[in-house]
């Protein structure tokens, strides 16, 4: 009880000077002391008064008899009580109110308790302590507990009140001042800092990708984030200088001078202080350099400023400039307009088909959209998508063209021609805004259309976005029967890396490959490669952007399967489509019953002999896919295969029994069908150099046609490089060389 006694005294201590604190101080810690050893004085007498009378006894007759202990007790208790009253008189006296009618009763308690202990000293065998205990209990109730509920609760009334004016100008998260209040701020700060010769800047600043960081971390790592980066903003700005405008939207007012250097060395610690997870910051800046626009205004600018490096995924900041406007109103444009024009029929869709190499005729078509605004006119694409797409709606042009595809393939069939498969492209935020995969499920079903007959177009930059996302995603796409196609293969810089983990159906090269074209022997080369490659893995292949006739002929002779571009036409609507086949000047539709067969024939390499021993290599033992060549060094009167190719290695252990091996080895190792011309050629080239076509004509009747040329001499070893090539094996029946020599690229 004196415990708490002296816990009520020390919530209402007197607010006063330091040492009136320290004596308040002083005296709590006193009464506690007091009430402490009261209490343990009386655990241990009773304890010790169990085996031998210390407190009191009773006699034989029962008669209660109070001991010296018991009286010790009784003085320690009504000092404490005297000591108590004495203060909380004093403290009534110099208090107001609610407190002073509470230290009054206490004070008055304290008083009736000292004399009812004193009583019960006097008379111990009446409940004069019981009795003094419940009254003061119930003056403690009536005058001190129920006066300091309802002064708490008039506190806590004025601290909600405070809290939310404080809200109204401080954001409760990182106490930066609120948006209403910062634009009070900046707009005194803006004028002061004119008047003294400074130039305003303001920034506007947030965080790319918090939205996946709270997905994977959770929003209380989310704020914790957020409030660091309030506190880094501080330190380099004055704090009511900065705002968090909400989520994670900062706002800064501040001079330009210096500017540039003070952001690097923010985005220098903000990427140090994280482990690689944190998203990274991005700045807009808008110079006020006396034009003096409004605070909300400038923010504002400072925004789109930012809005141009939305998809950046590296710290990083840009400057206002005027144009930036303009393309903000564009922006603003589309999206307000997309379900008008939607509605009123503003989209149309166009087809652009895709031809089978090997027959010319089409075989897909590719839905592109095409904005023809009742206002701005026809409109193309690169208008309008990445505008929607930033604004998170593309979604619904992407479900509204394939409405139309689902139409068009309706009425195509009514007019009894082929239907051929259709493709659309899908973006990455309509993964985001909707299950765009059962969506475009739904749909199909419901117009009772194979979903073989519905391509879907992924570009490969957004794979790298959020790669095991995108491969789920892909995978149902194909087990739900539709073809997965990667579009724009070879813009980014992971697309054999991406290759090798996500399944695709086809891959479609990016227009690119045919601008560079007449660039050089190099990308025909690649092309040829590429061919190659996604022939073994059994992925089909368009080629975009196909302009010329030769440049066709090049695709269809190295293996690829469709062509796209505008040398065919350029994407038509479906009027113009039917049109055409009303006055016969249609490319014409594939017949789908031949489709199994044109997939199996275009996509023969002529450029890739291994074809020819893909299912019996027994019968071609004599032939290979490509030159068999080697390096071969020479040192005194021995020799080795420095390097060779597996055509070459083949050849010599089919030809002559002979493991090629990386060993030096004397002349006398080799076998006896390799010696005689061959060794005089190669030490003939060790000493002259140039080089020589030779043959060598086995005992079967076979002549070996080969070329061998010197390459260096290395000074310090003394030991001569030289190539050799076999160019053709000739019979001495036939003049026909029975092993095909690979046709120069560039013939």
């Amino acid at each position: 009880a004196s415990r708490g006694l002296g816990d009520v005294y020390k919530r209402q201590a007197h607010d006063g000077t330091g040492r009136q604190q320290n004596c308040r101080n002083l005296f709590h810690k006193l009464l506690g002391f007091i009430g402490w050893i009261i209490f343990l004085f009386q655990v241990i007498a009773m304890a010790i008064n169990l085996f031998q009378p210390f407190l009191f006894f009773f006699d034989e007759n029962g008669v209660y008899h109070a001991l010296f202990g018991r009286y010790i007790t009784l003085v320690l208790q009504i000092i404490m009580y005297t000591m108590t009253a004495i203060y909380a008189l004093v403290v009534s006296c110099r208090s107001k109110n609610g407190k002073r009618v509470r230290h009054f009763a206490i004070g008055l308690s304290s008083i009736a308790m000292a004399f009812f202990v004193w009583l019960q000293s006097v008379y111990p065998l009446l409940p004069l302590y019981a009795l003094g205990c419940l009254l003061a209990a119930c003056v403690m109730h009536s005058f001190v507990l129920e006066n300091e509920k309802e002064e708490y609760r008039d506190t806590l009334e004025q601290r909600l009140q405070d809290s939310i004016l404080k809200g109204n100008y401080y954001d409760l998260l990182t106490g930066m001042p609120g948006m209403t209040y910062f634009f009070e701020l900046a707009e005194k700060q803006r004028k002061e800092m004119i008047q003294s010769g400074g130039r305003p800047a303001f920034l506007f600043f947030d965080l790319s990708g918090m939205k996946f960081y709270n997905q994977k971390f959770g929003f209380a790592e989310g704020d914790r984030l957020l409030r660091e980066f309030a506190q880094l903003l501080c330190q380099f700005f004055k704090k009511d200088h900065c705002s968090r405008f909400g989520s994670d939207h900062f706002a800064v007012f501040t001079e330009e001078n210096r500017l540039e250097e003070t952001l690097h060395k923010i985005f220098e610690i903000w990427d140090e202080k994280g482990d690689g997870e944190q998203p990274a910051i991005r700045a807009g800046i808008y110079l006020d350099a006396g034009k003096n626009a409004d605070i909300s205004t400038a923010c504002d600018r400072a925004k789109t400023a930012r809005d141009t490096i939305r998809k950046s995924y590296f710290s990083d900041y840009c400057y206002f400039d005027e144009t930036m406007l303009e393309r903000a109103e564009h922006a603003q444009y589309f999206t307000s307009h997309l379900d008008r024009a939607i509605e009123e029929g503003w989209i149309e869709v166009y087809y652009q088909p895709i031809i089978r190499a090997i027959s010319g005729r089409v075989c897909d078509e590719e839905a592109l959209a095409r904005w023809n605004d009742p206002k701005r006119g026809f409109l193309p694409p690169a208008d309008f998508i990445p505008i929607l797409e930033e604004a998170g709606i593309l979604y619904k042009l992407d479900l509204h063209v394939l409405d139309q595809v689902i139409e068009k393939m309706h009425k195509t069939e009514e007019k009894g021609l082929h239907v051929v498969p259709q493709s659309i492209n899908i973006s990455r935020s309509d993964f985001d805004a909707c299950d765009i995969v059962q969506e475009i499920c739904d749909r199909m079903d419901r117009a009772g259309l194979p979903h073989n007959l519905l391509s879907v177009e992924i570009t490969e930059s957004i794979i790298g976005t959020n790669f095991d996302f995108i491969k789920e995603q892909t995978e149902r796409f194909r087990a739900l029967g539709f073809p997965v196609w990667m579009d724009d293969f070879g813009s980014g810089y992971s697309s054999l890396d991406v290759l090798s983990d996500m399944n695709v159906d086809l891959i479609k090269l990016d227009m690119r490959f045919m601008q560079k074209f007449d660039n050089g022997e190099k990308s025909r080369i690649i092309l040829t490669e590429l061919m190659k490659m996604a022939n073994a893995l059994g992925i089909d292949t368009i080629c975009e952007g196909v302009e010329r006739k030769e440049q066709m002929e090049f695709l269809r002779d190295i293996g690829c399967a469709k062509l796209q571009g505008y040398y065919f036409t350029k994407p038509v609507p479906l009027s113009e489509i039917f049109d055409r086949y009303e006055t016969g000047r249609q490319i014409g539709f594939e017949n789908p019953m031949q489709t199994g067969y044109y997939d199996a024939v275009s996509r023969i390499n002529l450029y890739d002999v291994s074809i020819l021993t893909h299912d019996d290599a027994n019968t071609f033992h004599r032939f290979f896919s490509t030159i068999p060549m080697g390096i071969i060094e020479l040192r005194g009167n021995k020799v080795r295969f420095f390097r060779s190719n597996q055509a070459y290695r083949d050849f010599v252990k089919r030809t002559f029994h002979f493991e090629v091996g990386n060993r030096m080895s004397p002349f006398e190792e080799l076998p006896e069908l390799m010696g005689g011309i061959f060794i005089e050629t190669l030490k003939r080239l060790e000493k002259e150099g140039g080089r020589i076509f030779f043959d060598e004509t086995r005992p079967d009747g076979l002549t070996i046609h080969s070329f061998i040329r010197r390459i260096a001499t290395d000074e310090v070893t003394g030991t001569t490089a030289l190539v050799i090539a076999v160019v053709s094996v000739m019979s001495k029946d036939s003049d026909i060389p029975l092993q095909i020599v690979e046709t120069e690229r560039s013939s």
